[in-house]
C-alpha cells in the first residue's frame, strides 16, 4: 500500500502539540492502532477523522487545506484566472520533469 502525506501531516501536528499517539487517538475518537496506521501511511484517513483533526488541532484554513489536499480558495481563483500557468507549473515542479 502506498504512503499518504496526510498521515505524515497528522503526525507532525500531533507531535507539535506534544501529544502521544494514544492520547491523540482519544481526542480524535479513533482506535490508536488505526491512527498509527494512518500516520505511517498504511491506511487512508476517513473523512470524519480529518474533520475531527481540523477541529481538535484548531487548524487554520491553510493547514486544513494542506491536510485535506484541497487548494486554498485564493489559489483556485488564481488558477481559474490564469489557466495558462498550469502547464508551466507542471513543467517547473514535476518530479519527472
Amino acid at each position: 500500500m502506498s504512503t499518504t502525506p496526510v498521515g505524515k501531516i497528522l503526525r507532525e501536528f500531533r507531535e507539535q502539540r506534544g501529544v502521544s499517539l494514544r492520547a491523540a487517538a482519544g481526542e480524535l475518537e479513533v482506535d490508536p492502532a488505526y491512527l498509527s496506521r494512518v500516520e505511517r501511511g498504511l491506511q487512508s484517513p476517513s473523512r470524519p477523522l480529518v474533520q475531527r483533526a481540523v477541529a481538535t488541532y484548531a487548524l487554520s484554513e491553510e493547514q486544513s487545506s494542506e491536510l485535506t489536499g484541497a487548494l486554498p480558495d485564493d489559489v483556485v481563483q488564481l488558477l481559474l484566472d490564469h489557466p495558462d500557468v498550469i502547464q508551466e507549473i507542471r513543467e517547473r515542479f514535476s518530479e519527472s520533469g
